[in-house]
């Protein structure tokens, strides 16, 4: 039987209805997003793409796969922090310094967030296989 922070996780990070198929992703930008990313900013500076995908094996898509929810959960534990700080800053009364912080939040957190459930939406269509499948591969 799976634990209860297995269930949780295996819920959280199966993709909802409305994420299905990545148009949800696509109308709000992300591939534009990921153009901005620290790793093509680098790659752009550097004059050469830098990978974030090493190994293009099946064992190392999978492994690349199963990397980005680690990644997505400390961008997720970051959103839930900076927007408490924001709750906190609104209730203070500091109303612009509130804005700034969700708006920074957004691009720095929720967007990266997104980037990864949209590749690994991908990757999944690659592999005609399941997201959950994936995960306990």
């Amino acid at each position: 039987m799976a634990s209860f922070k297995t269930t949780i996780l295996n819920w959280y990070l199966k993709p909802k209805n409305i994420e299905a198929e990545g148009r949800l992703y696509e109308k709000i930008g992300i591939n534009s997003f990921k153009k901005i990313t620290p790793f093509e900013i680098l790659g752009f500076i550097k004059n050469r793409k830098m990978k974030t995908l090493n190994n293009s094996t099946l064992s190392g898509v999978k492994k690349y796969f199963r990397d980005t929810i680690s990644g997505e959960l400390a961008h997720l534990a970051s959103l839930f922090f900076l927007f408490a700080l924001a709750t906190f800053f609104t209730v203070k009364g500091l109303l612009a310094d509130s804005l700034i912080l969700v708006l920074i939040n957004i691009l720095v957190n929720l967007y990266p967030i997104f980037l990864v459930r949209y590749n690994r939406l991908r990757i999944a269509k690659v592999l005609k296989k399941e997201v959950l499948e994936l995960l306990i591969e």
